[in-house]
């Protein structure tokens, strides 16, 4: 970064104490080489400015970190081009926060104005990035794809729909998070894949090249019973959750040889029984293996269920989906 970039950098604080922010905002405002760019108590609202404005910098208090919101942000912050500094109190043990990841450096502030001064320094030196350049798989024709996934999902679907190209199959995703970090979600899967990812709208025509995301609002996305669209549908919670995987499953049994249904990590059991469905069905499926899931709960229970054909990896599930799917439209020009 250079000089005059130093002079301007902005940060974004992330702290719930109003003591102690007021403190650092008070040290900001006295070095002229940065600005505040807000002071947000949610990791919700600070991710989205975050998006919009790309802060030189976001400062996280430490005491935030048991947030449940966290992970999905620190998940979601990987793809934007700034650094993160975890704003650690004096006397606090800060190795113990080392494990939250490599973009989290490290700043103890005994002082405000010392911790101005580190913030500065740091963004005029930052770590150095890499953002690497995603393989375009080979251009396809397809299945219809339905995939669910919870805990430790955002990464896992990352990794799967960086493999989608184009011409991808048209795909359904249920994934259980927040409401309020879905928007930033979805576009954070677009930047990741050549496939046009979005949020699924209701009535919205399901087709090639394009990914739908289940929307930060209490509905199930599912398959409409009429036409090729997607439905929300805001019914009741199924196992505990709106959207449900197995909603999403259940709508796509009736196409049978013609769906591809992924399970990917998660804690509990949703989505099992309807992998099952599709399975008996004649669509073919896919679970997660144990080893590259964070919480090995929804694959497992659809694997001991008989539901699961095939058992795989995490880097090998994207291509799996592509292969079932070009080897569906092979099976159907032969015919």
């Amino acid at each position: 970064m250079n000089q005059a970039a130093c002079e301007t950098a902005s940060v974004l604080l992330i702290d719930a104490s109003i003591i102690r922010a007021r403190k650092v905002v008070e040290a900001i405002a006295r070095d002229r080489r940065l600005t505040l760019l807000a002071l947000c108590k949610s990791f919700e609202d600070a991710y989205n400015l975050a998006e919009a404005e790309r802060p030189s910098i976001i400062a996280i208090a430490a005491e935030l970190l048991a947030n449940p919101g966290f992970p999905m942000f620190k998940a979601l912050l990987d793809g934007l081009e700034t650094t993160a500094t975890i704003l650690c109190p004096p006397g606090a043990d800060s190795s113990r926060f080392t494990r939250m990841g490599r973009v989290l450096d490290l700043c103890e502030y005994p002082k405000a104005d010392d911790l101005v001064n580190a913030l500065r320094l740091l963004t005029c030196d930052p770590a150095s990035g890499h953002r690497g350049t995603l393989a375009r798989a080979p251009k396809i024709r397809q299945r219809l794809v339905v995939i669910g996934a919870s805990t430790g999902g955002v990464e896992a679907l990352s990794t799967v729909l960086s493999h989608y190209p184009v011409d991808c199959p048209p795909t359904l995703v249920v994934q259980h998070i927040g409401h309020d970090f879905v928007p930033g979600f979805a576009r954070r899967l677009n930047q990741l894949s050549s496939a046009d990812v979005t949020e699924a709208m209701d009535g919205a025509p399901i087709e090639p090249g394009r990914v739908y995301i289940a929307p930060g609002m209490p509905a199930h996305l599912t398959i409409a019973t009429r036409g090729w669209t997607c439905r929300l549908d805001p019914g009741p919670p199924i196992s505990g959750h709106r959207p449900s995987v197995n909603a999403l499953f259940d709508s796509a049994v009736r196409f049978g040889t013609s769906v591809v249904a992924v399970l990917l990590t998660g804690m509990g059991r949703d989505g099992a029984e309807g992998m099952l469905k599709i399975r008996q069905s004649g669509g073919h499926t896919i679970g997660q293996d144990k080893r590259t899931c964070v919480v090995y709960g929804m694959p497992r229970v659809a694997h001991d269920l008989g539901g699961v054909a095939e058992q795989l990896p995490i880097e090998r599930i994207g291509p799996a989906i592509l292969a079932a799917s070009a080897d569906h439209l092979e099976k159907g020009r032969a015919k």
